[in-house]
């Protein structure tokens, strides 16, 4: 589930890059342990999403499916930072 849940957020960030015409279009994918944490953050340099998002969204995204796993099975969080594009953080206590 949470293969699908990254791979959601990458699929997304290629389709907006895609269509944007993003000069020099990119996706970053960044996985490290942080003290007693996982964390996997994407980024990418579209357009961002718009505040509210995360609330709004449960289509073609799965943010809200994506928030969801990562409170309830992974006793996590998710947390979305908008500057130059969007950047998608999950952290989570490995079991």
């Amino acid at each position: 589930m949470l293969f699908r849940s990254i791979l959601s957020i990458i699929n997304n960030a290629k389709d907006i890059l895609n269509e944007r015409q993003i000069t020099s279009p990119y996706i970053q994918i960044k996985s490290y342990k942080n003290s007693d944490h996982l964390i996997i953050e994407i980024s990418d340099n579209g357009i961002g999403l718009p505040r509210g998002a995360l609330a709004e969204m449960s289509g073609p995204l799965g943010l809200h499916l994506v928030d969801t796993l990562a409170r309830k099975q992974l006793q996590g969080n998710l947390s979305i930072s908008r500057t130059s594009g969007s950047k998608f953080t999950i952290i989570f206590k490995p079991k």
